[in-house]
């Protein structure tokens, strides 16, 4: 009897809920449709082609941006907002932010409701969202509010300032945000979720290298499957003319660094804002160009990993900014049959080492590396070369790739960079800094008088040095040089 009491008590709890929710959230959504794939615009478009060279000044780009509750989402909002206004596509007056105290659900549907009235069929929309997110629960209890459309009776649900302060009630469902974006006419829609998966909100507390002033919420936060997460609210918002960039994998947590904002967010900007990852040389930064390039940048740290997810709803390249560099010169180190050429200057006394290898890699799944793999070190006496060919630079070159070193401590074993303009006959020499673990790299290729190759055709090698010492990290007990995703930009001339 008493079980059948508790349980009457909390159907009895959830009718109340339910009757909460009828009177006082359904009414601030309006109209809302609750269709789960119920967009008024089914069309397949193809926002851009491959040999377009300059944005259409007929189309025009709107964008909310949201940062939830804390300084570090509030700054990763801001962040976004200034690199969109960065690219001439961009007007200050059709970016709506929402930060801090003012990002309530009632605003944040208001908000919504002015990119609805604005944006139009042949306009694209940006939707950036920096907060936590969870699954509904009630005293443990999975809860799916109409629509019942829930495989796992489970809805996922985004955090907004109410959540933190009230209640549960005011998140904003993945039922909820579909609608939101369902009334939304544009051809292309970008949605960005940068928050926390694992773990409801008591993920942050339990990361050292997240610390966050947010409370804990007045409700439970049992552990859940950041695997259904992901995937469940993916598939609630996903649709046509759509790309969604989603911060983490499964079983991973998105990160944040205090008073610098969220990682995932910070890598972004550095395509969307600085004009970096534009793969196909077409002059626009692509919402699937800037989560490529992410993946090069996250999940590269011994300390934490976070892998983003992409879902890409568009036949075609979902067009957000103007890149601001050519792409001169690019190697994912997926192949062994193009652009390289190994050298062993020893005449074999060190051997010739460099080679493609699955054994690790900072983006899937192969890297160039020198060591044995049987053993996990590499040879004494080595002065090994991977030697690129020719490329021509334009102005301002950079130099952007990613290493993962393990080598003897204080001594000569080294990843040398060396730049020739004249076949080897001479050439200039940087040493890499050695980090044992995946961090990206980039280089001016102009910081200085005698290091400046700008508009030079120019070869490039990685040399790997070692003495007559122990080939490996004595820590570890091993040693190698590994390199991943190798890219040369230039700065775009106008015109």
């Amino acid at each position: 009897m008493d079980q059948q009491r508790v349980l009457l008590n909390k159907i009895l709890v959830i009718g109340i809920i339910i009757l909460f929710i009828g009177i006082n959230i359904i009414p601030q959504v309006g109209s809302l449709s609750f269709e789960k794939y119920g967009s008024t615009n089914n069309k397949i478009i193809k926002i851009c082609t491959k040999n377009s060279t300059v944005y259409n000044s007929d189309i025009e780009y709107w964008a909310l941006l949201i940062g939830v509750e804390n300084t570090t989402s509030d700054l990763s909002a801001e962040a976004m907002y200034e690199s969109l206004l960065s690219s001439e596509n961009w007007q200050k007056d059709n970016i709506k932010i929402i930060t801090g105290k003012n990002a309530t659900k009632t605003n944040i549907i208001k908000g919504f409701q002015w990119l609805d009235n604005n944006e139009n069929e042949d306009d694209i929309v940006v939707i950036y969202i920096a907060t936590h997110g969870g699954q509904s629960r009630l005293f443990g209890m999975p809860i799916d509010f109409p629509p019942i459309d829930e495989a796992d009776h489970c809805d996922e649900y985004l955090a907004t300032y109410n959540s933190f302060k009230y209640s549960f009630l005011a998140n904003i469902r993945d039922d909820e945000l579909n609608s939101l974006i369902n009334k939304l006419e544009s051809c292309g829609i970008c949605v960005i979720i940068d928050c926390c998966f694992s773990g409801g909100f008591d993920d942050i507390s339990r990361k050292t290298n997240f610390r966050s002033k947010v409370p804990i919420p007045r409700y439970n936060t049992e552990e859940y499957s950041s695997t259904s997460f992901i995937e469940d609210f993916t598939e609630e918002i996903r649709n046509d003319g759509r790309v969604i960039l989603m911060a983490s994998q499964e079983d991973e947590y998105a990160y944040a660094v205090p008073n610098k904002g969220h990682c995932f967010t910070n890598v972004l900007i550095k395509s969307i804002g600085e004009g970096l990852g534009d793969f196909n040389n077409n002059g626009f930064i692509a919402a699937e160009e800037a989560f490529n390039f992410s993946q090069f940048r996250l999940g590269l740290s011994k300390w934490e990993t976070q892998h983003p997810k992409m879902y890409d709803g568009c036949n075609g390249d979902l067009h957000l900014t103007v890149s601001k560099y050519n792409l001169d010169f690019f190697d994912n180190c997926e192949s062994s049959d193009v652009k390289w050429t190994t050298i062993d200057h020893t005449g074999g006394i060190g051997d010739n080492l460099w080679h493609i290898s699955e054994i690790d890699c900072g983006s899937p799944i192969h890297c160039w590396y020198l060591g044995n793999e049987s053993t996990m070190r590499y040879n004494n006496n080595m002065n090994n070369s991977l030697v690129s060919s020719n490329i021509k630079l334009g102005e301002k070159p950079l130099l952007i790739f990613i290493s993962n070193i393990e080598k003897e401590e204080g001594t000569l074993d080294s990843l040398m960079l060396d730049i020739s303009t004249d076949n080897w006959s001479s050439y200039q020499t940087k040493k890499v800094i050695s980090r044992d673990y995946w961090y990206p790299e980039e280089i001016s290729l102009c910081s200085n008088p005698y290091w400046n190759f700008s508009g030079k055709t120019i070869q490039m090698r990685f040399r790997i040095v070692s003495d007559e010492s122990i080939p490996f990290n004595p820590r570890t007990g091993i040693g190698y040089f590994m390199i991943d995703d190798i890219q040369l930009y230039s700065e775009r001339m106008a015109g």
